[in-house]
């Protein structure tokens, strides 16, 4: 045979060896993609009523956070957090008090598909999204569609959680819509914001119409800027409580600023009120006419770093 032929039979016989060279890279780097991660936190409290009346009172808790990332090696995830807690006391309080009751509270449980490069994205379950994180929980779904590398346009629907223990209910609707631009990172410079409008209903009755603005700026790890406002538009039973068609209902902003690698320093405006929804439309006016977390605030925190 001439050296030509004896090239093209070793070559013929490489490629099945290069070719599962490659299989075998290609099924370890999906085995790796998929990560598991989690914690999981036991608490118990005791309190001995040392008094005659002998109130005695436990309170075991369990707290859980779980996620499943890039399942399948695909940009799905799952996520859950939760929080179960019993209530023992030594007798029944009152009629709404009962001797012992479990309180649980489902802060996520979702399924959601979040590939930046994807013209579709959509989360589904209780989910909370930090597009948006005004609007609150929603029992639904939401779908994204990324327009650019920089402008998302989303929507949103299902029913909002019991507002006092996070239970499952269908009696208050949420539906909604936000557009978001996001640009850079982290390491470098990145900046965000997000128009967001939201509506809830009792049925064909309004509990709360508002919109939500954020933005924030982030220059490496030295400045980092960020405001929230929410603007609720009342009408109706609304309009007759606040006596007002446009009501700023939470402003928020803050900034920090890192003068030297070892000094930290910040501040915040925080004017954020109690507003109307339908299951508190008959509570005391007076518990909305001032904001409950409003002042101004000023930190300044030192690092001190350690060498064995």
């Amino acid at each position: 045979s001439t050296p030509e032929s004896t090239k093209q039979d070793s070559l013929k016989n490489a490629r099945p060896v290069i070719k599962k060279e490659k299989n075998q890279k290609e099924e370890e780097k999906t085995i790796s993609l998929t990560r598991i991660r989690g914690n999981i936190g036991i608490q118990w409290y005791h309190f001995e009523d040392l008094t005659d009346s002998k109130l005695n009172f436990d309170q075991p808790s369990l707290r859980l956070n779980f996620k499943v990332q890039k399942l399948w090696n695909k940009d799905l995830n799952i996520n859950i957090r939760f929080r179960s807690r019993k209530y023992d006391r030594s007798r029944r309080y009152t009629n709404d008090v009962p001797a012992s009751e479990w309180r649980n509270r489902i802060y996520e449980a979702s399924f959601s598909y979040n590939d930046p490069g994807s013209l579709v994205n959509f989360k589904i379950g209780r989910i909370i999204s930090n597009m948006f994180s005004g609007i609150g929980y929603i029992d639904g779904i939401l779908l994204q569609n990324n327009i650019t590398d920089f402008w998302r346009l989303g929507v949103f629907g299902g029913s909002r959680p019991e507002w006092q223990y996070s239970d499952f209910q269908t009696s208050i609707q949420k539906y909604g819509g936000y557009v978001n631009f996001l640009k850079g990172n982290y390491l470098t410079s990145r900046w965000e914001s997000t128009l967001a409008f939201s509506g809830e209903y009792h049925g064909s009755t309004v509990s709360r119409e508002f919109i939500y603005i954020m933005n924030s700026f982030n220059y490496k790890s030295r400045l980092s800027i960020y405001q929230s406002l929410e603007l609720d538009y009342n009408r109706d039973w609304r309009k007759n409580k606040t006596a007002e068609t446009i009501s700023m209902t939470g402003l928020y902003v803050s900034g920090s600023y890192k003068i030297f690698d070892w000094l930290n320093t910040g501040v915040s405006y925080d004017n954020r009120k109690n507003y109307y929804t339908y299951e508190l439309r008959n509570f005391a006016d007076s518990l909305f006419d001032s904001a409950f977390r409003q002042g101004i605030r000023a930190n300044a925190v030192s690092y001190t770093h350690l060498r064995a």
